[in-house]
């Protein structure tokens, strides 16, 4: 039987929610996950999110019980992080680029930068569990990205505090 649940949304997923707190039924994480994936601008940051029940880490197959308060935790809230950094080369600037990596980014729960370079390049910076991080390279090696993508070369470093949302310069 579902309960009725107060949710709290955490960085990226906040802003992916568009609100802060919620209450939602479910009966199970799993079930919380399930709704939270079946909305479009959370399907992403839901698939690969923690939830914490009452402040404890809890998994798929945890129950809800009435008045339970469920904290939504995208991957760079918490956790193991790398930083990747991302030049990418071709017809990048002017197109709406850096605001498409910033919309992909957030909707995988990454905090970072997109940034025009002098020399015509776009510089991404993500921070993130490594392989929501590869899941952000692929989206910039991928034909849906505006403009046209010649070239990306990237790095990886260990992750710093200084990230906390992402950001277009």
């Amino acid at each position: 039987m579902p309960a009725s649940v107060t949710v709290r949304y955490w960085a990226g997923a906040q802003r992916a929610a568009g609100v802060e707190i919620e209450t939602l039924s479910a009966g199970t994480i799993g079930e919380l996950r399930a709704e939270l994936q079946a909305r479009p601008a959370l399907a992403r940051i839901a698939a690969v999110a923690s939830f914490l029940v009452d402040g404890q880490q809890a998994d798929d197959t945890a129950a809800l019980r009435d008045g339970a308060e469920v904290d939504v935790l995208p991957p760079f809230a918490g956790g193991s992080t790398e930083r990747m950094s991302a030049l990418v080369t071709g017809r990048v600037q002017g197109v709406g680029f850096r605001y498409w990596v910033r919309r992909e980014a957030e909707s995988l729960g990454l905090a970072g930068s997109a940034t025009n370079l002098p020399d015509g390049r776009v510089e991404v910076v993500a921070q993130g569990p490594r392989e929501t991080c590869e899941s952000l390279l692929a989206e910039l090696q991928s034909a849906s990205t505006p403009g046209a993508v010649s070239d990306v070369s990237v790095s990886w470093s260990e992750a710093a505090a200084d990230l906390t949302r992402f950001v277009v310069h």
